[in-house]
């Protein structure tokens, strides 16, 4: 009978295509992602990957790192901040920032130092490893010590 049906009225059968693909459509945007679980960043979910998993996880936090302290560097140049930071006491922004690295060590070395770091400060597992990194840099901020002992 549908066959009759878009054979007689192709329009007909058309507009139910649409419609029934819109319902569809709407109908898969209303349930619930499955991929729901909210995951930190932390010691914890660290010490659950393999030694492969943290190379990975190591190599794209530096990328994520490097990528935006870069965007974040033009971004202020050509809004001229770069001009409001010269004319204050605090540090200037000056240089090329690819010409500097942050991270020189190996991911290999970053990952032993992680997992260390992890090791050394037990109660601190809900430091994410992005701020654990942070006082692995070569010119950190703040000192390990610190980090760990960071609100969590």
């Amino acid at each position: 009978m549908g066959n009759n049906c878009a054979k007689r009225w192709p329009l007909v059968a058309a507009i139910s295509k649409s419609v029934a693909l819109t319902a569809c459509i709407i109908a898969t945007l209303l349930i619930p992602a499955r991929a729901s679980e909210f995951v930190s960043l932390d010691g914890t979910w660290w010490t659950s990957l393999t030694d492969e998993g943290q190379l990975t996880a190591i190599q794209g936090i530096l990328s994520g790192y490097e990528s935006g302290y870069n965007n974040g560097y033009i971004a202020a140049g050509v809004n001229d901040v770069l001009h409001y930071h010269s004319t204050r006491s605090g540090p200037q922004l000056t240089g090329d920032p690819s010409s500097s690295t942050h991270f020189a060590k190996t991911f290999g070395t970053y990952q032993q130092e992680v997992t260390d770091f992890y090791s050394r400060f037990t109660s601190s597992m809900s430091v994410t490893v992005g701020d654990v990194l942070s006082c692995l840099s070569d010119d950190p901020q703040f000192t390990c010590d610190q980090v760990s002992k960071w609100p969590h």
